[in-house]
């Protein structure tokens, strides 16, 4: 079996309202493959905040 050697990212999220307003709340998770490993991690925001890590 041969491994790829290039990194690979996606995500996946979803979120509530925003539509005609800023009230937009969104959680989501991250999975990665660089450097010859997968990374995962998952998170959460609140419009106009940073997003947290979820750990």
């Amino acid at each position: 079996m041969s491994r790829a050697k290039g990194s690979t990212y996606s995500s996946s999220w979803i979120g509530i309202d925003g539509f005609n307003n800023s009230n937009l709340i969104q959680t989501g998770t991250e999975q990665d493959y660089t450097s010859g490993g997968a990374q995962y991690c998952a998170w959460w925001e609140i419009f106009l905040a940073a997003e947290t890590q979820i750990r």
